[in-house]
């Protein structure tokens, strides 16, 4: 019996040293810390020192509250005091969301854009050509006779009489004739020279080889002879070309224009010259078809600008196509600008005040700052952003004008002195000014320092209360300190001591003599 009772004494024990080790080791383990207790432990060990209005950093308050717009007060930790940028607002999330902020990152992108506006077709200018006459005559026969008329290279324009040209074609025949004689005794070089001048001598006066060819097959010399055309084009102008009329040398009897390609001069204001360049692409409408596009390219910016119209000239190269470009027709024109990566923003991001370009920045927890940029090529979606922010930086895009008005209200009110603020004497150079108390911290200690002797109506200063109570109008009685009797008051009052007990029967409380002023 004896021997059973040690076992069961040891197996006790046993037991008991097990239990006491697990314990043990369960105590002397380090503890796993997991980020949620660290960070709810660093907020139970930072101290509050007091809560500021989300809009205006000025106005704070010792315990939690919400302004007028319903957001509530930020706590500000011990440490957290330092300076924001002027204007930063903080908002909270549900006014981001009730209001639609949205925000967008800093990044580059492809700005381009289209300049539009209007030109002119005119002729090319390579392509214009004067038709003079050179030598003296008298046209017999028009055969072009009408301006605006299609003529093509090498058709008779007119039919001309001309002594010079009979006698050129009697000069030719004789050499002509000389130069078959001695052809037949072999000795031919003297006369050959002779005639291929002759020959030359026509051809300098416009006479065409099948004129010259026909004049040496019939050996005849004609009274008339026929000038071709040496271009393609149309008859801008004749104005000397009439039959009948006698010519002379030098004397202009057409003016041709080949109008297969043409030109379009576009008029681009001045703030837009220095965004075009040569080789930008541009897409051409006509008024009269609005269904055909034509497509071109910028081959020459003029050096000048229009005195009268302030405009810089901006030279097309277009093929006509069908002919459907007409001079001195009107055509929209835009103009491709830009099509390189620069750092921009959505265009709806900057605000421009006239003198000013302003973003507004989004810092990131609700808070909002305003900030001054330069901007550069303004795109249809995007603006170049050349100083201000950097990449990666996010900016409102949407309410941007909402936060810009609450930031300037928070720097104009931040900007204002306090209330109770009075002109200091001057301070000697190197002097600081001293650091300001708390607003909320002194106003709470000189409440606990002034008694309160009665409660005064704000409409009639002559009715007071002895407890705090409200006017017919539901606003509050005004409380009278110890020591503010006889400020912004019409007539002094003299309160008579008054019981503490409770005012139940909701009469005024006052002196005797206004009481029997009101009676």
């Amino acid at each position: 019996m004896r021997k059973t009772s040690i076992i069961i004494v040891g197996i006790v024990i046993l037991i008991a040293g097990i239990g006491i080790g697990f314990y043990a080791s369960d105590y002397l383990r380090p503890k796993t810390v997991r980020p949620a207790e660290v960070k709810k432990e660093a907020k139970k060990q930072r101290k509050i020192l007091y809560y500021r209005n989300p809009m205006n950093p000025s106005i704070t308050s010792p315990t939690p509250k919400k302004d007028a717009m319903g957001m509530d007060y930020i706590p500000v930790y011990e440490g957290e005091e330092e300076t924001e940028a002027p204007g930063t607002v903080t908002i909270s999330p549900e006014k981001i969301q009730e209001i639609g902020v949205r925000s967008e990152p800093v990044q580059y992108r492809v700005i381009s854009k289209d300049i539009r506006t209007t030109g002119i077709v005119t002729y090319d200018e390579r392509r214009l050509s004067q038709i003079r006459s050179k030598v003296s005559g008298w046209i017999e026969k028009l055969i072009v006779n009408t301006t605006g008329q299609f003529v093509k290279k090498g058709e008779p324009l007119f039919e001309i009489y001309s002594p010079d040209l009979v006698t050129a074609q009697q000069e030719y025949l004789v050499a002509l004739e000389a130069y078959d004689k001695f052809k037949a005794s072999g000795d031919t070089s003297p006369f050959a020279n002779l005639l291929d001048a002759a020959r030359q001598k026509l051809r300098y006066w416009d006479i065409s080889d099948k004129q010259i060819n026909r004049l040496s097959t019939e050996r005849k010399i004609t009274k008339t002879m026929y000038l071709y055309s040496p271009v393609t084009g149309i008859v801008i102008e004749k104005p000397a070309a009439l039959k009948g009329m006698a010519i002379n040398p030098g004397d202009v009897l057409y003016q041709i224009g080949d109008i297969s390609k043409v030109w379009i001069d576009a008029d681009i204001y001045e703030y837009e010259a220095s965004e075009i360049r040569e080789g930008q692409r541009a897409r051409i409408t006509l008024p009269y078809d609005p269904g055909e596009v034509f497509y071109g390219r910028v081959n020459y910016v003029y050096p000048y600008i229009k005195a009268d119209t302030r405009t810089l000239k901006a030279r097309i190269d277009m093929p006509n196509r069908g002919w459907k470009l007409r001079p001195d027709m009107y055509a929209n024109v835009e103009i491709e600008v830009g099509g390189q990566k620069r750092l921009s923003v959505p265009a709806s991001a900057v605000i421009d005040t006239g003198l000013r370009q302003v973003v507004i920045v989004d810092l990131g927890n609700g808070r909002f700052a305003p900030r001054n940029v330069t901007v550069g090529l303004r795109g249809d979606e995007y603006w170049e952003i050349l100083k201000g922010l950097n990449e990666g930086e996010k900016v409102v895009t949407t309410a941007n004008f909402l936060i810009d008005s609450e930031s300037n209200l928070k720097a104009a009110l931040a900007a204002m002195p306090p209330p109770e603020s009075t002109p200091k004497e001057g301070r000697k150079a190197g002097e600081t000014s001293p650091k300001p108390a708390k607003p909320t911290e002194a106003g709470k200690e000189g409440k606990k320092q002034r008694r309160i002797l009665y409660y005064r109506n704000p409409m009639n200063p002559s009715i007071t209360s002895a407890t705090p109570r409200k006017d017919e109008m539901g606003m509050d009685y005004i409380p009278v300190y110890e020591g503010e009797e006889n400020i912004n008051k019409e007539t002094p009052v003299q309160t008579a001591p008054v019981k503490k007990a409770p005012d139940t029967s909701n009469q005024d409380q006052m002196p005797s003599e206004h009481q029997h002023k009101m009676d």
